[in-house]
């Protein structure tokens, strides 16, 4: 059989893996320039780093001159990271625990929502703040241990079946009026109950009874 005559249909180019330098970035792709010459490369899907300029790269180059930035070797003068991901990320640990430590801060921030879920969760810090515009909190028991508390509100609204308050001192002191609607009231004084205003009416519809060893009026 005579074989110098056959011609291989398929090509001898292959993909290889250069290294390279990012010298531009624009709605083309990543702008890379490499001893092999000059490319215009997307990031592979497995390279989360988003490649910034000045980066010094691992690419693939295919056969059609096609490329695709592999992984991020050296960044100049900066050792900050951005992961960034074209879809949904889900971080996932079959055993054990998942940890986040930042020495300096942590940040989360969302466009839509976040959301968290757990059987128990533990938040401890020196100092917090919490500004929402719309807070609502659904629970079935809660208990808290405060040294001080201060409220400032414009309206407070507060709807109990039963409210039992326990007090060494109590002082109110309110500009406008004071109103109350019961069924009943009772009060139970120890020592001193008094009394002083410039008008006072009492009304009763039956009978008003005042018991006392001594009654001083006028």
């Amino acid at each position: 059989m005579q074989t110098e005559k056959i011609t291989a249909i398929h090509s001898n180019l292959q993909s290889q893996v250069v290294t390279g330098m990012i010298e531009g970035i624009d709605e083309m792709g990543y702008r890379i320039v490499s001893e092999a010459g000059h490319f215009v490369a997307s990031r592979a899907f497995s390279c989360v780093v988003e490649p910034q300029l000045a980066d010094t790269i691992l690419f693939s180059l295919g056969p059609a001159r096609q490329c695709h930035i592999l992984s991020i070797i050296e960044r100049p003068g900066c050792n900050d990271t951005h992961l960034a991901f074209p879809g949904n990320v889900s971080l996932t640990t079959l055993q054990g625990e998942l940890s986040l430590n930042g020495s300096q801060g942590i940040n989360m921030s969302s466009l839509q929502s976040i959301n968290m879920a757990s059987d128990e969760v533990n938040l401890s810090a020196k100092k917090g703040m919490l500004n929402i515009k719309n807070l609502r909190a659904i629970g079935s028991v809660l208990v808290s241990n405060i040294n001080n508390i201060q409220t400032v509100a414009h309206s407070l609204e507060t709807v109990a079946e039963h409210w039992l308050q326990k007090l060494k001192n109590s002082f109110r002191q309110i500009e406008g009026v004071d109103q109350l609607k019961t069924k009943d009231s009772i009060h139970t004084v120890q020592n001193l109950y008094s009394m002083r205003s410039k008008q006072a009416a009492i009304l009763a519809k039956k009978d008003i009874k005042i018991d006392a060893e001594r009654i001083h009026m006028g």
